[in-house]
């Protein structure tokens, strides 16, 4: 497996949908794109760029992160997309390179059938494939739905792996 696969299956193995991220293009103007996008070049950067003690660094990093989701998420004192921002700002704040400016897009920015809907579908098919879940067709469901569907999964898992 090449450097680009392992990135990408650690992408697909992330605990959310992609997210609308906001950035600048080269002439300075808002762009709208996929946190799964900027969090796979984090990943091939790790990769290629890193040591074996800074990798496990890093992995250890994104345990805490990926645990503090877990928790805001069975707490439910803020929104599910407020946690999921979360996680993504804490993964993408791991690497010293990110800009600290992480800004994203309203939920409701996310339009049925534009590009981070067809990437949310993508990735929550990728983990019913991945994760043994009822494969459903999910082009035609809210993004807000998706989320809450990745969310309870999340409690779910949590609940089971308490047990």
């Amino acid at each position: 497996m090449d450097i680009y696969e392992r990135a990408g299956c650690i992408v697909a193995a992330v605990a959310c949908p992609p997210l609308p991220m906001l950035g600048f293009n080269f002439e300075g103007e808002d762009v709208v794109f996929s946190s799964h996008d900027l969090l796979r070049t984090t990943f091939l950067n790790i990769l290629t760029c890193a040591d074996m003690e800074t990798r496990q660094a890093h992995l250890g990093k994104t345990q805490l992160v990926e645990a503090e989701m877990f928790d805001a998420l069975e707490r439910g004192e803020e929104s599910v997309y407020s946690v999921f921002c979360s996680y993504v700002r804490g993964l993408l704040q791991i690497h010293e390179a990110v800009n600290p400016d992480i800004r994203f897009k309203d939920a409701d920015y996310v339009c049925v059938g534009d590009k981070i809907h067809r990437c949310a579908c993508s990735h929550l098919r990728g983990h019913d494939h991945m994760y043994n879940f009822s494969a459903a067709c999910y082009d035609k469901v809210s993004y807000g739905d998706i989320l809450n569907i990745y969310a309870s999964r999340i409690v779910q898992k949590s609940v089971c792996d308490s047990d």
